[in-house]
């Protein structure tokens, strides 16, 4: 599923629609886009499975920052206790969560925090928080930074991995420990561990919680 910002803008309905175009290439996964803001009426496609993973798309000013994570929120709650996708959540899947803006380290770590704090509470573990980034500031066209990325274009893929260590218990105990991958190229996210698993047999002394059905 992807679910599309909220922010529209001209450069971001670009950006979107090159994603879409080359996921429906690509012919890998049936591919459901879902727009929060957009109550539609009437007859409406229902899906039967959960589904398998979620791209989430963060859009709008840097700068707006506090404006960002509300609409986050109101995305993660249309997927998780909406009635059209509600009954289709599944805290399992692979979540891809892109902030579409190049922001300052600062607000990319505001970003980071929230993010990964709010899909752990809906019982997430299994997250990718992608920032586009550069080391000579470019144009703001994605399918542009793709074919310029062997000129400083680069990825960065941040994720955290629970019951690391006792000190890794839960993200919102003081600053999210997280792993950073750069990416360059799809050599680069193929011999990562990013989506490795994630639950041991030694949880290093944090607390749990079982559910029993």
């Amino acid at each position: 599923m992807v679910v599309l910002p909220l922010v529209e803008e001209m450069s971001t309905n670009k950006e979107v629609g090159y994603l879409i175009e080359e996921l429906q290439k690509s012919g890998c996964w049936p591919i459901l886009v879902y727009n929060v803001s957009y109550n539609m009426k009437g007859n409406m496609y229902t899906e039967i499975h959960q589904h398998g993973s979620y791209i989430m798309l963060i859009a709008g000013p840097c700068e707006e920052w506090e404006e960002h994570i509300a609409r986050y929120l109101q995305q993660l709650y249309e997927l998780s206790a909406g009635n059209s996708t509600g009954h289709l959540w599944n805290p399992r899947a692979k979540f891809v969560v892109s902030v579409m803006s190049r922001c300052s380290h600062k607000t990319s770590t505001i970003f980071l925090v929230a993010i990964i704090n709010k899909l752990w509470h809906k019982k997430v573990i299994n997250v990718i928080v992608l920032f586009l980034n550069s080391s000579e500031r470019q144009g703001d066209d994605l399918q542009q930074d793709a074919i310029d990325s062997a000129q400083g274009t680069y990825v960065e893929l941040h994720t955290w991995y629970p019951y690391e260590n006792s000190d890794r218990c839960s993200p919102a105990e003081g600053t999210v420990p997280v792993k950073v991958f750069t990416v360059r190229s799809l050599g680069d996210i193929r011999r990562s561990d990013i989506f490795r698993v994630y639950i041991d047999k030694n949880f290093q002394g944090c607390p749990i919680r079982t559910y029993v059905r």
